[in-house]
């Protein structure tokens, strides 16, 4: 129903401090994510090997337990070179927790759990090794890239979340576009890059 650990417990009983502890390591990497600008996108169960396989690297939050079938796919996925990490610990059971699942990989290098405190030290060292898509901003502004079918980067949008104007600066390469432009989302103003990298003023949100 949308609701957090907190609200959920009730409904848990012995399982409501997993809960708590899960709730926290994705917010920490969350907040990890946002603040290094990497491009993420967050998937459930029925989605987990597609998206996998569009993506460098991933992270499996778990509450105690996950589904055999989930569990299945996640050890295909790192078998085949992709690496995960699990927090705040490695899942053994069902979600019931009544059912062992199969063993893990064996000191594998793409299979591991990490704790909270251990996360920004493993998500810096992921991103450098697998040249994570970053977009880095300075505070106040947030960035959202959307891309075509094709994975061609085609909108980039930049809003400015403080009270005054901001610079921003864009390099525009990525776009993968000879003629890259800027539109005001305001006032409707068009402004067009004149270099690989250009200037652009972010008016404050309304």
């Amino acid at each position: 129903m949308g609701l957090g650990a907190f609200d959920a417990c009730y409904e848990q009983g012995p399982f409501a401090g997993a809960l708590f502890e899960a709730e926290s390591f994705l917010r920490k990497l969350l907040a990890e994510l946002g603040a290094r600008g990497i491009a993420y996108s967050v998937t459930g169960n029925d989605a987990a090997a597609s998206a996998l396989g569009a993506a460098r690297f991933g992270f499996v939050v778990s509450a105690g337990g996950l589904e055999p079938e989930l569990w299945e796919t996640l050890k295909d996925v790192a078998s085949r070179g992709r690496e995960l990490r699990f927090g705040p610990r490695l899942p053994t059971t069902t979600p019931s927790g009544l059912e062992m699942l199969s063993s893990a990989p064996h000191a594998s290098a793409h299979f591991q759990a990490l704790s909270e405190q251990q996360l920004p030290g493993e998500l810096a060292s992921l991103a450098e090794r697998h040249a994570a898509f970053q977009l880095r901003t300075e505070a106040g502004l947030r960035t959202s890239l959307f891309r075509d079918r094709n994975g061609a980067a085609r909108v980039l949008f930049v809003t400015n979340t403080t009270r005054k104007p901001e610079l921003a600066q864009l390099a525009t390469p990525f776009l993968e576009s000879p003629q890259s432009e800027a539109v005001d989302a305001l006032d409707g103003d068009v402004f067009r890059a004149s270099s690989a990298r250009s200037r652009f003023r972010s008016h404050p949100k309304a």
